[in-house]
């Protein structure tokens, strides 16, 4: 496990890192932690890293309140760079709450840290730790490939086929939907809102009696027989983000 920690308070650091390495040693696991003070120097340090090839954080516990450039500021270059890397808030406030969501931050950790609440939080994207890696086994064009779950944005019937959207490419697949519904069952954050969409719960922005509104923009209509559905897993899904905030 990749971890990256960017605060400019120098005890905070100290004490995330040590919950961290404390709780992977108690469930038999490698985690390798850096840290940053600023968020010029994170990004900095990612684009330096890329170079090299070497795999992204898998999560990065980011404060908001920094000199240089703030937490949130940071989280939006990120995304851009590295979108499935799990991000999560720490920060003396609770002001930004609410801004941490529209960046489909994976949780919201409230100074000083409490140790139950940093363990809750782990314990919730251990899952998610494991999507990161899971894949998606299909055809496209004729050649076998493996498309990371994590990575799937949403998937619909197009023209007999399959389209599957991931984050920057798509790819065209000769498998029916429901065959791919039953290999993606063990994982929660997809839904079918009708009978030629799954969405990955993970990239969808908001939710209406109509449509799922996609990060990109997409609106993606729900029928009227997945209706109440739709609406409940996304309910879920909000409410299991919001307990991992901190609060």
């Amino acid at each position: 496990m990749k971890i990256a920690i960017c605060d400019d308070s120098k005890v905070d650091i100290k004490a995330l890192y040590t919950m961290l390495h404390d709780w992977f040693s108690s469930h038999d696991s490698d985690v390798h932690v850096e840290v940053y003070d600023s968020g010029q120097k994170l990004l900095l340090s990612y684009e330096q890293q890329k170079l090299k090839n070497r795999p992204d954080w898998d999560i990065v516990f980011l404060d908001i309140y920094m000199a240089d450039m703030n937490g949130i500021d940071t989280a939006r270059k990120l995304r851009e760079k590295a979108p499935n890397t799990m991000i999560i808030f720490v920060t003396s406030s609770e002001e930004h709450a609410i801004e941490s969501y529209d960046l489909m931050a994976e949780g919201y950790l409230v100074k000083p840290v409490a140790r139950p609440r940093l363990y809750q939080l782990l314990e919730r994207l251990e899952g998610r730790m494991d999507l990161q890696y899971a894949t998606l086994n299909v055809t496209s064009d004729r050649i076998p490939v493996s498309l990371p779950i994590a990575k799937i944005r949403y998937i619909e019937v197009f023209n007999w086929m399959c389209m599957v959207h991931t984050v920057g490419k798509d790819f065209q697949v000769n498998v029916p939907l429901k065959d791919i519904e039953e290999q993606l069952s063990q994982h929660p954050n997809f839904i079918k809102c009708n009978r030629c969409y799954l969405v990955n719960l993970d990239y969808a922005k908001s939710v209406d009696d109509n449509a799922i509104v996609m990060d990109q923009g997409e609106e993606i209509s729900i029928s009227v027989r997945n209706k109440q559905k739709t609406k409940q897993a996304y309910i879920n899904y909000y409410a299991q983000q919001k307990g991992a905030d901190g609060k």
